[in-house]
């Protein structure tokens, strides 16, 4: 699928849905099989933060949103989900692109955790920088 079939089908998905793919048969190196499923939601931002460089010094540009997916794929067996991918699809010159990354494996935990620690965080009590060990902020 090119990059302009892949928007279309992104943006023809449902904001209220979370999206389950068909079981794929997968193998192992040892010869196991498992079976896995692809798991995505659709997000519409409606702006968001750009980085940018003019001269040597790098900016930040307030900047129409777009949609953005995040896909997992998961363990049907045990709902484990061992690839997180974050998609964004841009088309600032009419011809849409895709950009994205993934965390994999305990990526994925560490991800999950610092967003779960990131309302725990007592802000009001030093105004000036910090920081904080992972296991300090409970």
């Amino acid at each position: 699928m090119n990059d302009g079939d892949e928007k279309k089908y992104i943006d023809n998905k449902n904001l209220d849905k979370i999206y389950v793919s068909k079981r794929i048969a997968s193998e192992n190196p040892d010869g196991s099989h498992n079976n896995i499923r692809y798991v995505s939601k659709v997000i519409d931002s409606e702006k968001y933060i750009s980085f940018f460089k003019k001269k040597d010094e790098v900016q930040l540009r307030l900047t129409s949103g777009g949609r953005q997916e995040v896909l997992a794929k998961t363990l049907e067996d045990s709902n484990g989900i061992y690839c997180l991918t974050l998609q964004k699809f841009t088309s600032k010159t009419g011809s849409p692109h895709k950009i994205y990354f993934s965390f994999v494996g305990e990526e994925i935990k560490k991800l999950k955790n610092f967003l779960d620690n990131i309302p725990l965080i007592k802000f009001s009590e030093n105004i000036n920088k910090f920081n904080i060990y992972d296991q300090n902020i409970e």
